[in-house]
């Protein structure tokens, strides 16, 4: 799906949080597989364990999730409550916000008030000014 709309709008700054219970239904990509399709064009992907994470069979396999995250440059995470999962919420928000949001569009934005401002002033001026 990133690459369909990175062919459309352009390449940007993307991530992917994958939030499981460890079970997997039918998946139509293996794991280890989607992990090497995002690791070949830059995505990072960050895990998150939801539930009871268990140690035998039906629970969230961490193992496969953390070689997920680790391949790509993601974080594992788990979380068993809904509190956890707040936690996990806001650090992903705060890493991700900083990771994928900091770009050099803000120094336009700077550079378009600086001479809304002065040419603002100068309007002032020119209006305070006494007429003859």
């Amino acid at each position: 799906m990133l690459q369909a709309d990175w062919q459309r709008n352009g390449n940007g700054p993307a991530a992917v949080v994958l939030l499981t219970d460890g079970l997997d239904t039918g998946s139509r990509v293996p794991p280890l597989q989607a992990a090497s399709r995002a690791t070949s064009i830059g995505v990072p992907v960050f895990t998150v364990a939801v539930g009871a994470v268990a140690t035998g069979s039906g629970g969230a396999n961490i193992g496969l999730l953390t070689q997920m995250a680790n391949t790509t440059g993601g974080k594992t995470f788990s979380a068993a409550t809904a509190g956890e999962l707040s936690q996990v919420y806001e650090a992903l928000g705060s890493r991700l916000s900083y990771d994928l949001a900091v770009t050099n569009i803000g120094a336009y934005f700077i550079v378009a008030a600086v001479v809304l401002a002065i040419g603002a002033g100068v309007l002032a001026l020119l209006a305070a000014r006494p007429q003859d």
